[in-house]
């Protein structure tokens, strides 16, 4: 949302037949920008929500993407999901159900990310959180945005042969 020419890039991409997707904090949506996206042509829209209130660890929280969320609701035509996280870093699991429901109240659709490790690695959900992944799951529609069978492997601790680099920064 900070590229002056967001909507510029996103009509070029509409004109050449492609999908137009972003993923964003969401804190820089005012109905007037909603409103050019909607011109633009955006078809999908995330925004990934940490937690219900901020904390030392993440400010992207419920309390204060709610009135963001509000105005998608209301003048959104692209599709938007809101996109909850579990994992090892989570201090309050039950957020990110208390965020999914919040979405599929607002007309979204829902996700879930499983966070990694402080070294990049993948670990199994506890049960109370492959409990709240299910519910999560189970909640919406699916979207092209979900990786069901990978996503589950994953809150499972299925092993993989693979690293995540980004997770380990």
């Amino acid at each position: 949302l900070l590229h002056p020419q967001l909507e510029d890039i996103i009509r070029h991409i509409r004109v050449r037949g492609m999908i137009a997707g972003m993923i964003t904090n969401g804190y820089l949506l005012t109905k007037a920008r909603i409103e050019a996206l909607n011109d633009a042509g955006l078809e999908h829209l995330q925004i990934s929500i940490d937690n219900v209130k901020p904390d030392d660890v993440s400010k992207k929280s419920l309390k204060v993407l709610d009135q963001k969320l509000k105005l998608l609701a209301q003048h959104a035509v692209f599709q938007a999901n809101i996109n909850s996280v579990l994992g090892s870093a989570v201090r309050n699991p039950e957020d990110a159900l208390t965020v999914a429901r919040r979405a599929i109240e607002l007309g979204f659709t829902s996700t879930v990310g499983v966070l990694h490790d402080h070294e990049g690695q993948l670990k199994p959900l506890s049960p109370q959180q492959q409990e709240i992944f299910g519910t999560i799951m189970s909640l919406s529609k699916t979207s092209y945005s979900r990786f069901n069978r990978h996503q589950k492997d994953v809150a499972q601790g299925v092993s993989r042969d693979w690293r995540c680099r980004a997770g380990s920064r």
